[in-house]
């Protein structure tokens, strides 16, 4: 058996390499995908790694400060289904930043170190701070926008997130720019077949229900998320799911989506204590309730274009 880390479950040979600072993210049991998320700081300077466009260590994404040397270190398991993920990465962020999308975090470098097993590795930006949840309108408008004009972009490049919620939205400081984090489960909806995906991408109750389905890569299964996203920073609250390991076949989570939609519908679904009922602004609420009926609709056919999305958030 392969020495690791004690209590980290981190394969020993990385400490050669890096000083580890701490394992975020372990290997999930009911995955296809072994990897870890580690924050750590580079020790060997002289890995053999490939470095990746959109180098550079401006102070805003590489502070010179108590964060310096810091960097997210992403570490895949080598096999073919860490490899999609590892690979879609590497080429989403690097399309980000070949066509000047700034609300993702930089690579710094790609490689892989060879010990007992084969590990893909991926250095990339360290940004510091808890995901960010707006407190009142004006940041909800300021700061989702910003989210949108990411997707939106990206989505022009044929790029889809596949994973978009709260936990993956920060914001970078000073620069007053949102960060959206993780990656690894975009899917490219020109490039890549639907048969090759052979598991489920997203998170519940933010997962658009045709990833379950037949359609994983919809053009415009982000816009579900978005729409779940917005919800979550209207309301104050996550929306009300209850989370059912038995259920295998995602009926529960059907019903449950199609239960949601209707209360939409009825503009009946917030908390007493919310950003909306606080601002009182009764305009402002019904443009939103018509952003949710246009997103989260359960068919997506029947949802708008990210691009559409855009125009109705832009007259709020």
């Amino acid at each position: 058996m392969e020495s690791t880390i004690p209590g980290e479950d981190l394969p020993e040979c990385f400490s050669k390499y890096y000083e580890i600072e701490k394992v975020i993210q372990f290997p999930n049991e009911d995955s296809f995908i072994k990897n870890w998320v580690v924050l750590a700081r580079k020790t060997d300077l002289q890995l053999p790694f490939h470095q990746c466009v959109g180098n550079n260590y401006q102070e805003d994404e590489f502070s010179k400060q108590e964060n310096e040397y810091k960097i997210i270190l992403k570490v895949f398991q080598n096999s073919q289904d860490s490899q999609f993920s590892f690979f879609h990465e590497v080429e989403a962020l690097s399309d980000a930043k070949l066509n000047g999308i700034n609300y993702v975090p930089n690579i710094y470098a790609t490689g892989m170190i060879i010990s007992k097993h084969e590990y893909l590795i991926i250095e990339m930006e360290y940004v510091p701070g808890e995901p960010f949840l707006p407190q009142n309108k004006q940041q909800v408008i300021k700061y989702f926008s910003m989210i949108l004009d990411c997707l939106e972009k990206m989505n022009n490049l044929n790029w889809n997130h596949c994973d978009i919620k709260p936990e993956h939205i920060y914001l970078r400081k000073p620069s007053d720019r949102i960060c959206i984090l993780d990656w690894g489960s975009a899917l490219n909806f020109v490039c890549d077949d639907p048969e090759e995906i052979v598991y489920c991408i997203g998170t519940k109750p933010f997962l658009a229900p045709e990833r379950i389905q037949t359609d994983i890569n919809s053009k415009n299964g982000d816009v579900f998320s978005l729409g779940m996203l917005l919800y979550r920073w209207i309301s104050g609250n996550e929306p009300n799911y209850d989370h059912d390991p038995n259920d295998k076949f995602c009926i529960k989570y059907f019903n449950w989506i199609q239960r949601f939609y209707q209360n939409i519908l009825s503009n009946n679904y917030l908390p007493d204590e919310t950003i909306l009922k606080k601002d009182n602004d009764q305009e402002f609420i019904e443009k939103i309730f018509e952003i949710l009926r246009a997103t989260c609709n359960m068919i997506s056919q029947k949802r708008i274009s990210i691009q559409e999305f855009v125009i109705l958030f832009q007259n709020l």
